[in-house]
């Protein structure tokens, strides 16, 4: 598919942390994996609403593609107003000065609801829903490098895949600014048994788990 530039989409379910399916199931590296193949175009919505919408993009692209999203049900989110999707072109979901968060698929909303959390504490967060590991919008890593600090959430591998994107953005750019970044995500480890909320309690990927983490990265 790669090789021959086929447009053929990829639609992969189970994205992420899966739950009572059990180690073995866990959707974890395809975001690595797939940003490695030439001509891809690899997309992981926010929620219900975006994943329609990558559909229709994907089949008017002239390449291969893929959407990873998770199991179970839809979470019920109030219809928002997006910018367009548009290949490659993440979203600026919520400005901030103090620390950007880059999140993809399912940790945007809790990222989101850490950035308010943080706001209590008067550091405001930028979020971006990345949408895309490949192509990468270059354009967001350098706004989130002015900040000095950078936080990658996503549900994949830390090996390769968003946090492995957004490190190399940041190591391209022309700047003597120290930038701290920090990612959160799936260890080199498998993810034992529990439910899909238990697992993302215990990989720091709810809202708790990086409000904390964006804390710690600013001290």
């Amino acid at each position: 598919m790669a090789l021959q530039n086929l447009p053929v989409v990829l639609a992969i379910d189970r994205a992420g942390l899966v739950g009572e399916d059990g180690p073995t199931h866990h959707g974890g590296l395809d975001l690595s994996y797939l940003r490695m193949l030439p001509n891809f175009t690899v997309m992981a919505p926010r929620d219900e609403h975006e994943m329609v919408a990558m559909l229709e993009l994907a089949l008017t692209l002239p390449g291969p593609s893929a959407i990873r999203y998770p199991r179970g049900p839809v979470t019920e989110r109030p219809v928002q107003t997006a910018t367009p999707l548009e290949t490659g072109k993440a979203e600026i979901m919520r400005e901030g000065r103090d620390l950007a968060i880059l999140a993809i698929g399912q940790t945007v909303w809790p990222a989101m609801e850490a950035a308010e959390r943080l706001s209590e504490r008067n550091v405001e967060a930028m979020v971006a829903n990345m949408r895309f590991v490949k192509p990468f919008d270059a354009r967001v890593a350098e706004m989130a490098a002015k900040t000095g600090f950078v936080l990658a959430a996503e549900d994949n591998s830390l090996i390769g895949g968003l946090y492995g994107a957004v490190c190399e953005q940041i190591c391209a750019l022309k700047t003597d600014k120290p930038i701290r970044v920090k990612g959160l995500g799936l260890g080199d480890a498998p993810v034992l048994h529990a439910n899909q909320s238990q697992q993302r309690t215990l990989m720091n990927l709810d809202s708790a788990g990086i409000f904390k983490a964006a804390l710690e990265l600013l001290q």
